[in-house]
């Protein structure tokens, strides 16, 4: 990562963060609120350009990020946390208000892709907004718990969507941009139970669209640079909501679940309490090789997210050409809810 002596002031993720030039994260307002945490330091460390098969203890987590894709890999460090993922390898220290990082040396040789530092900033930008940000929060607050999903705000509340791989969530929060909401967060949602608020991350979209496809986007790129990758859109910083917003309901979209009855109207339907745990706990991230007080803390505080906020299930049948047909019964639900 080049160019980190010029620190630049963002907002993601609740909290103001000093980081290197060229982030995808919103920039910070003028003027902090009274009462905000400290500023978050992103700051190089040479001595973490080591691999991970180097001395390491015990992995908490070990697994791909998707099928084919980096190895994510998460380990204690006494009062820290050691992440590393994609070229990037870091240190959490909420203790101190600190997130150390260096890029690990070429493991062979130097693909074109690679080549040149505006390559090496977006992929920083990807690993940052996507892992150790969202992490960082996660660990540093003991009432917190993550969902894989999507955040949009309404009315000044945030609902939460939740599901399956190919649900639609990341679709689901542009189609409600389109329509007037403001982006909370796409891919990790952090929500602090305790204080009943979902934090908003960088204002960027994952979705499986051609270029071109959000007009409206300030930046338009493939992720991994191959045609079988999502692509990464950047949309202007007033259309998503960098700091907390208080949680209004939790939905889990549930396509295909109508054993095929086209004639059926999507729709919300309320959960009983227990199989909303176990559908809320199915989509939490979680530690692969996580200690019994990890279990504990996202077991506790996912049943206070299901006893304390509305959980529904949003179940329709999808389009045969992949056209989103049931987002405006979607989107009329969801306002049918933020106008109570």
């Amino acid at each position: 990562m080049e160019n980190t002596d010029r620190l630049v002031r963002y907002r993601a993720f609740g909290r103001d963060i000093d980081g290197p030039a060229g982030l995808s994260l919103s920039p910070a307002p003028a003027e902090a609120a009274p009462g905000e945490v400290p500023v978050l330091r992103l700051q190089p460390d040479a001595s973490l350009r080591v691999f991970i098969d180097e001395n390491l203890p015990p992995l908490l987590h070990n697994v791909e990020d998707y099928p084919g894709g980096p190895k994510f890999y998460v380990w204690q460090e006494g009062e820290a946390v050691g992440v590393q993922y994609d070229r990037w390898r870091t240190r959490l220290i909420p203790g101190e208000g600190r997130i150390d990082f260096a890029e690990l040396p070429p493991s062979g040789p130097k693909r074109v892709e690679d080549a040149g530092d505006e390559y090496g900033r977006f992929r920083f930008s990807l690993a940052m907004e996507r892992v150790f940000l969202p992490l960082y929060a996660l660990f540093s607050m003991p009432d917190a718990v993550a969902l894989h999903g999507s955040a949009v705000v309404l009315n000044g509340e945030a609902f939460l969507f939740i599901g399956r791989s190919g649900a639609g969530k990341s679709t689901t929060a542009y189609e409600f941009v389109r329509r007037g909401a403001t982006l909370l967060a796409d891919d990790l949602i952090v929500a602090d139970v305790a204080r009943g608020i979902a934090l908003g991350g960088a204002p960027t979209l994952r979705l499986w669209k051609g270029e071109g496809a959000l007009p409206e986007a300030q930046e338009d790129r493939s992720l991994w640079r191959h045609d079988a990758s999502k692509r990464w859109f950047r949309i202007p910083a007033e259309r998503g909501a960098a700091s907390a917003v208080p949680i209004a309901a939790i939905v889990m979209l549930d396509p295909d679940t109508l054993g095929g009855q086209r004639d059926v109207l999507p729709g919300l339907e309320t959960s009983p309490q227990r199989k909303a745990l176990t559908d809320l706990l199915g989509q939490t991230f979680d530690l692969s090789h996580g200690t019994p007080e990890w279990m504990v803390a996202r077991f506790r505080n996912t049943a206070r997210l299901i006893r304390e906020y509305p959980f529904y299930h949003f179940r329709y049948v999808k389009s045969a050409d992949g056209k989103p047909t049931h987002m405006d019964a979607l989107y009329q639900a969801i306002v049918g809810l933020a106008s109570k």
